[in-house]
């Protein structure tokens, strides 16, 4: 199956007092990310990290599971126990900026990413923070989980012509694509953003999670948690310009997607720019939201 994976690059940015060839690939994701914001993060006071993480390194996992057939128990890999679990990439990032504040993980799937952000600015509004690090990552294209993905139909097996695999809301779209990714940015209390004199680029007005409680009906809790997200921000459902939709490209998941949007805004959502940015970038999994 294709991917949308990322170049290698040089781990030597990493402090070799956090041994980086033991890291997880997410890990040095976000840390290659982190790198990008060590002129943004605080310098004084404490600032927290909010990751989220959609699946567990199960290139890791899987590659020690090869090493152990071969070799038996010389071949297993201890790093597993504490680099490969969704938890271990967020202390990997309060290490590698030096944050003091609180540390958490968010492990909700595809919108891992998202709920990291959310939960930030939630955590901002309420005065347990001032400033916190968020966002996600995934590496899922090595022969395990992708192999997996491949199996239970959500990744798409157009090998032949990769320009026309990743397809969002595309009536022949067949499957999303699965891309290695890592996105963080600053979520910060607007005064203490000013005091800094950093450049304010949005502002997170509202925020909801939610599940779908049927698992006959996938995609059941999307309206709901469109309206809860809208009633936190105080909008009314034409106040909002555009969207920017889950939109994996599984022609069911897309469905499913489109048919809560008509419900939540509809005669509006015929007018309603809607767009996934995973027909460009594919599939990051906890990524895609940041």
């Amino acid at each position: 199956a294709i991917g949308g994976e990322i170049d290698s690059f040089d781990l030597g940015f990493i402090p070799m007092e956090m041994k980086p060839k033991r890291l997880a690939r997410h890990t040095h994701l976000l840390l290659k990310a982190a790198e990008s914001l060590r002129t943004r993060v605080p310098t004084e006071g404490a600032f927290g990290v909010h990751i989220g993480i959609a699946t567990s390194d199960a290139m890791m996992i899987a590659q020690s599971g090869f090493k152990r057939a071969m070799k038996g128990f010389a071949g297993a890999n201890a790093n597993i126990v504490s680099q490969s679990p969704p938890h271990a990439a967020v202390g990997s990032v309060a290490q590698f900026l030096g944050a003091r504040g609180e540390v958490h993980t968010a492990s909700t799937a595809c919108a891992a990413g998202l709920d990291a952000i959310g939960m930030a600015a939630r955590d901002i509004a309420n005065g347990i923070s001032r400033c916190i690090v968020a966002g996600g990552a995934d590496a899922p294209l090595d022969v395990s989980p992708l192999t997996e993905f491949v199996k239970s139909g959500l990744a798409s097996l157009r090998n032949d012509h990769p320009s026309h695999a990743s397809r969002p809301f595309d009536a022949f779209a067949d499957s999303g694509v699965l891309s290695d990714a890592a996105g963080l940015i600053v979520v910060e209390e607007l005064e203490h953003a000013l005091e800094r004199n950093m450049p304010v680029l949005g502002e997170v007005i509202g925020y909801a999670s939610n599940c779908d409680m049927d698992r006959s009906r996938p995609g059941c809790g999307y309206a709901p948690c469109m309206r809860d997200a809208l009633d936190s921000a105080g909008l009314n459902p034409e106040e909002v310009d555009y969207v920017s939709a889950w939109g994996p490209g599984h022609p069911v998941l897309d469905r499913a997607e489109a048919n809560a949007l008509e419900e939540v805004f509809g005669d509006y959502a015929q007018d309603l720019p809607v767009s996934s940015i995973k027909g460009v970038l594919g599939n990051p999994l906890a990524a895609a939201g940041p």
